[in-house]
């Protein structure tokens, strides 16, 4: 648990049961105010020393609770109404504070808080939490609320349970958009359809295909694949018997730069064939 300085708890002693806010004032000494009233001066840069809250007779002192805050998760005791929290005169300045209440209190009432700090920064109004400054500047002044809770009837459960048992039986009942109103029906077409084609006991009927050169009696015309075939086999053919390679010179077997060898390419490397031989024996 967090250790709460000497001054701090030093300082915590019953004041008398006087309603409204009393506060120590840097430089200005031990001020009050009713509930609902700033205490301290806004953009007066004085800071709080300590204070102590007791409410009017509505609120019974020990159903409200408060504390300071002393540091960066450093908070004092919770003390009840009209108990002083903090110190006097040794300049040690409250950076924040902390107002709760509890019992039948906490169910009649809210309890808001607002702040001021030296460093011009405001928080509030919050309810049951801790109102300090992000750069725990010393608290300046501070305002505390305590207004009746707007009254609740007793059947408001029921009531909204009712509500919600109408809205299902509405959606439950509620007919779609498409059967809302008569669908518009489609003129009917004064063109007579044509009948569909007999189908045999086998399946549909059967497509007639046009009749074949062939069946007419005329002779297949060749396709451009066939003619290209044909025209090469017979340059194959030609190409073999072009030239003899025993009919070459040996300067038409090895032409010179610029010269072109007779016959096909075939016929040539067979004559350089031969020749080779004819070397070597």
């Amino acid at each position: 648990s967090a250790q709460v300085p000497p001054a701090a708890t030093a300082a915590i002693t019953p004041a008398p049961a006087v309603g409204g806010v009393i506060a120590h004032i840097q430089r200005r000494g031990d001020v009050r105010v009713p509930c609902g009233a700033w205490m301290g001066k806004v953009g007066s840069r004085a800071w709080i020393e300590g204070f102590s809250i007791l409410p009017d007779d509505t609120i019974p002192a020990n159903e409200i609770e408060y504390q300071a805050v002393l540091g960066q998760g450093w908070f004092s005791p919770w003390v009840e109404g009209g108990s002083y929290c903090g110190s006097r005169g040794m300049a040690l300045p409250l950076l924040g504070l902390r107002v709760h209440l509890r019992g039948e209190a906490a169910e009649k009432f809210t309890c808001r808080l607002t702040a001021t700090f030296v460093d011009g920064s405001r928080v509030g109004p919050v309810e049951d939490i801790a109102a300090m400054s992000d750069d725990l500047a010393p608290l300046e002044a501070f305002m505390v609320e305590i207004t009746p809770r707007a009254p609740q009837p007793e059947d408001a459960g029921k009531a909204v349970a009712d509500t919600r048992e109408v809205l299902e039986l509405l959606d439950a009942t509620d007919t779609p958009a498409t059967e809302t109103g008569p669908v518009a029906e489609r003129p009917r077409s004064t063109r007579r359809k044509k009948p569909p084609a007999k189908a045999t006991a086998s399946g549909p009927a059967p497509v007639e295909t046009p009749p074949r050169a062939s069946d007419a009696g005329m002779p297949p015309r060749k396709t451009a694949a066939a003619k290209d075939g044909t025209r090469k086999r017979n340059a194959r053919k030609n190409a073999t018997t072009e030239t003899d390679p025993a009919s070459l010179t040996p300067d038409e077997i090895h032409p010179g730069r610029g010269r072109k060898a007779p016959g096909s390419r075939v016929a040539l490397l067979k004559a350089r064939r031969k020749a080779t031989a004819r070397r070597r024996d």
